[in-house]
């Protein structure tokens, strides 16, 4: 167990910039955007509401009037009005605001992923350090394990973390919008948002996003263990070959239809915004069970070509 923690901290170690350095990053940018929006629109709406209100005042045959009383912003008036919506209509329209700000780092993190997966076993016989790993007391079977564990849970595990920090800073931010008006701040933003159970949907979804992707993931570490140059070539290339062959001798598009569905499962981001039930309906589906197979002998596969790296 040692052994594999060490393993474990290296993939982290060596990756650090994309596995640390760049959610951060990222979501930095979002809640900065998330910031400037929200404060754009409260100064903005301010102007616009108190000139409207003088240039209105100035048409009439009054003395004197009061600034302050007239003074409203469109953040304020727009909370007001989302205040008195259905729970269910509040509830979905804060889902949409969430998943839209953490869609950067999830979309990012897919990119990550497959890009750690192409480089893994590839560069350590690039640039002739596997012989090093290889006098490790280390199996071959463990060093793949570590690289799968860290693409299905570690780095998912970090960008996650980074997803709740901004969906934090976004309803710290939204609540202090909402402090200077008549509005009932619990029912209004932070019950609709359900934080708590949000980040653990988020987690079951990458979860089983990882799982439901585990073919095409291996199928990376299968050519990574055995390509001897363009790695991205044999990884786009074969299955373009199946989708080919398959157009010309058949009709059926199963080979199309899977290949796709397991390297862009666009569909769960539609399960996502439903909640955790059609998340969790996803365990229980036969495709999810042949998809881990396949992903199991891929990993085999590519304990197999590592073992025989040295003598390619």
């Amino acid at each position: 167990m040692n052994k594999f923690t060490i393993l474990l901290r290296r993939e982290i170690w060596e990756n650090k910039s994309s596995f640390i350095y760049l959610p951060i990053v990222v979501a930095s940018l979002c809640a900065f955007f998330v910031i400037s929006g929200i404060g754009a629109l409260q100064i903005g709406g301010d102007f616009v509401n108190i000139d409207a209100d003088i240039n209105y005042k100035s048409n009439q045959i009054t003395e004197t009037y009061n600034v302050d009383d007239t003074f409203d912003s469109l953040v304020g008036r727009g909370l007001q009005d989302f205040s008195r919506q259905p729970e269910i209509a509040k509830r979905n329209a804060l889902n949409g605001v969430y998943l839209a700000i953490s869609d950067p780092l999830i979309l990012t993190l897919r990119l990550v992923i497959i890009f750690y997966l192409v480089m893994s076993l590839y560069q350590d016989r690039k640039d002739r350090s596997i012989l090093f790993w290889k006098s490790m007391p280390v199996s071959d079977f463990t060093t793949v394990l570590s690289k799968v564990i860290t693409a299905l849970i570690i780095v998912p595990a970090i960008y996650l973390a980074c997803c709740m920090a901004l969906h934090l800073v976004l309803l710290l931010v939204s609540t202090l919008s909402a402090l200077g008006y008549d509005v009932p701040i619990w029912s209004t933003l932070w019950a609709p948002a359900g934080i708590i159970t949000r980040w653990f949907e988020m987690a079951s979804y990458l979860l089983i996003v990882g799982l439901w992707c585990l073919p095409f993931y291996a199928w990376v570490l299968v050519v990574s263990s055995r390509a001897k140059s363009v790695p991205l070539a044999w990884i786009i290339g074969l299955p373009l070959v199946l989708i080919l062959l398959e157009a010309i001798f058949g009709t059926t598009g199963h080979v199309k239809d899977f290949i796709s569905d397991h390297i862009a499962p666009l569909f769960m981001a539609k399960d996502l915004e439903r909640g955790i039930g059609p998340i969790f309906d996803r365990i229980m589906n036969v495709e999810l069970m042949i998809s881990i197979a396949i992903g199991f002998a891929f990993i085999a596969g590519a304990v197999f070509f590592r073992s025989k790296a040295d003598e390619l």
